[in-house]
Parts: structure tokens; sequence; C-alpha cells
């Protein structure tokens, strides 16, 4: 067993694997090694939009610990854009859904903008309410 290393941790290998290891983790810049640490290339085809912020800024403010570990697994922007096309797509459901509820239609649009408009924004304001805590807050 002369050629075994024995680690802190308690894990043992040979000489040439732990030269493999090396060679693969570890860039040599004079007596130092640094950890060749890198990311795979992720092709976004999708900007993160509202939604998605809101939840980055939930997540690194409340849960430091899930955003750490979606970051480090590179899952972090997948969840973001899917979070975003989630909550838009449930804020427009709700307001079509309040807009039938409450009788706002195109007639009242044509006869009072004003009100329609004022109406309007609030059923906005509601559905993005209860989206953020749905699943921005969540």
């Amino acid at each position: 067993m002369k050629n075994n290393i024995v680690y802190d941790m308690g894990v043992s290998t040979n000489n040439r694997e732990r030269s493999d290891l090396d060679d693969n983790l570890q860039k040599h810049k004079g007596d130092y090694q640094i950890p060749d640490l890198t990311l795979p290339e992720m092709k976004q085809t999708q900007e993160i939009g509202k939604y998605g912020l809101m939840r980055l800024d939930y997540l690194k403010k409340n849960k430091k610990t899930l955003y750490s570990t979606l970051l480090m697994s590179n899952q972090l922007t997948k969840h973001l854009i899917e979070i975003d096309n989630t909550a838009t797509m449930r804020v427009q459901q709700l307001i079509e859904k309040m807009k039938k509820k409450e009788n706002i239609t195109e007639k009242l649009k044509q006869d009072n903008q004003m009100e329609w408009v004022g109406k309007m924004n609030n059923l906005k304001l509601i559905a993005e309410e209860l989206v953020k805590q749905e699943l921005i807050m969540n």
C-alpha cells in the first residue's frame, strides 16, 4: 500500500488517480493550485420577465438555500423562466375570469372608457397580487 494517499476526509486513492484528478480539476498558478470550475454553456432563448425577476429577488432574500442549490445546479435560469411563463398565463386567466364575473365588456369600453380602464387596472392588480402569493412567494 505504498502508493495510497489518505485524505483528511478518509478517502484514499492511488497516486495515479490523484494525479488525474489534479489535472482535471485544478490549474497551476505558481505554487498554488486553483480549482478549474466552469459552468456548461446554456442557450437562453427567452428573457426573464417581471415575475421571474420578482421570484429571483424573493429567492435571494428569503430562500437562500434554494437559491444557492438552483444556482449551483445550473437550474436557476430555467426555474425563473418557468415561473415567469406560468405567472403570466395565470394573470391572464384570472383577468379573463374576473372580467366575466364583473361583467366588464367591450360595450362598457365603448360607452365609458375611463370606467373600463379603472376596472381593468383594478382586476390586473388583484390578479397580480394573487399570483404573487401563489407562485412568487411560495
